[in-house]
């Protein structure tokens, strides 16, 4: 995993450095598969005091791109609720790669499942010859 750390409108210093990574590398635990982590801490002057540090961190993972960006008066509550927001999203993108994995069936599970049982209190299973109507097709005796 690269991480990339940048600033803008202000310096990067060592502790500021530190926290990033160390902050980052937790999100390595939910996902591995984590490519590049960009960082990027800026500062805006604006009236209100209370979102001046802004935070942004830019995940790519297998062709996906994971971005979150919070404000806050400080830059370690930034980078913490930048965190928060990215430990949803990959719960959420990890959730979604294993949905779409067990969704899947293998081929030979479908081979088996036609096949029917072979042994056991079970009979073999036999299909229906194409003659005979299927059990839902059939008419009752005396209607209509």
């Amino acid at each position: 995993m690269l991480i990339i750390i940048k600033g803008k409108n202000l310096e990067v210093t060592p502790s500021m450095r530190s926290l990033a990574e160390r902050k980052v590398a937790k999100l390595a635990r939910y996902v591995p598969e984590i490519d590049l982590v960009e960082v990027e801490f800026s500062l805006e002057h604006t009236r209100s005091v209370v979102d001046r540090e802004i935070v942004q961190v830019t995940l790519e993972l297998g062709g996906s791109v994971l971005r979150a960006e919070a404000r806050a008066a400080e830059v370690r509550v930034a980078l913490d609720a930048v965190v928060d927001k990215l430990q949803n999203q990959l719960n959420d993108y990890h959730e979604r790669q294993r949905t779409r994995t067990r969704g899947r069936t293998p081929q030979e599970r479908v081979v088996v499942a036609e096949a029917g049982p072979t042994s056991g209190e079970y009979g073999a299973v036999t299909p229906p010859s194409p003659e005979e109507p299927a059990p839902h097709q059939r008419r009752r005796p005396g209607a209509g």
